[in-house]
């Protein structure tokens, strides 16, 4: 754990050294679930195992670490699930390709499935989920829509808590995904759309930026979707981003209006 934790600026690669020379060894640490303080030593140091190359992570993969993260899904404890879901998501993020075969091997429904655990698992947890998720649809291309759909799913209880991580990490994902036209009916049912109009007058100026980011993407879409966004109050609370001094944050508040007209 302390090797591949290293942070400092020297040229070797401790966790590519780590995973050519003991691999599978380091991951099957992670199924030992009878032995607490073992398999969370295993969960601390393979979430940084899984923050590697792309080769490393391939190789990581051909030694069964998807799987065997799936299984620690289901039987690590909350202290120690955070790092799973963060092991899982550096893995999403290494390339499109280590995405796609995540999503294959059904990770939405893994993650949706840690739901009923939500209401007693720590903030730590849902950070990393909405981590995770953004994670997934990072790199182009997006996954399919009907993988969208599913991903959206996990939203709505995120976009409404309070924490701030959670908030951004979740409006990153809707930013993203605003101006597919396929997915306006799903963010009108599940209330993402109200939801980040609201999320205008949040403090933090990177909430903001997503929201705008977002509304600008709906406002692109018919009518209905303009209309939308207007029953939620959207033009309240825009104006005073048409006056702000921050550039890109008066650019992305006109072009909502822009979008709207």
């Amino acid at each position: 754990r302390a090797i591949v934790s290293r942070t400092d600026d020297s040229d070797v690669d401790f966790n590519q050294i780590a995973i050519d020379s003991a691999g599978p060894e380091l991951i099957a640490g992670l199924t030992a679930f009878d032995n607490h303080e073992l398999h969370t030593e295993a969960c601390w140091y393979v979430s940084n195992l899984c923050y590697s190359t792309e080769p490393g992570i391939n190789a990581l993969i051909q030694s069964g670490i998807i799987e065997t993260l799936f299984q620690c899904l289901q039987h690590t404890p909350d202290n120690a699930l955070s790092l799973i879901i963060q092991a899982l998501g550096n893995i999403a993020g290494t390339s499109p390709y280590c995405r796609d075969l995540l999503i294959n091997n059904d990770i939405i429904q893994k993650l949706k499935q840690l739901n009923p655990r939500q209401q007693q698992s720590s903030l730590e947890i849902l950070q990393m989920i909405s981590w995770c998720i953004v994670n997934l649809v990072r790199d182009e291309p997006l996954p399919s829509v009907d993988t969208l759909m599913e991903l959206f799913e996990l939203l709505p209880t995120l976009l409404f808590m309070d924490d701030q991580e959670v908030l951004f990490n979740s409006s990153c994902v809707v930013s993203e995904l605003a101006e597919i036209g396929e997915l306006h009916d799903v963010m009108i049912r599940s209330g993402v759309i109200g939801r980040m109009v609201q999320l205008l007058g949040h403090s933090c100026h990177k909430i903001q930026y997503r929201s705008l980011q977002t509304c600008g993407g709906v406002a692109a879409g018919n009518d209905a979707m303009k209309q939308v966004l207007l029953n939620a109050g959207v033009l309240k609370l825009i104006e005073p981003f048409t006056r702000s001094g921050h550039e890109k944050m008066k650019h992305k508040a006109l072009w909502v209006i822009m979008n709207i007209a």
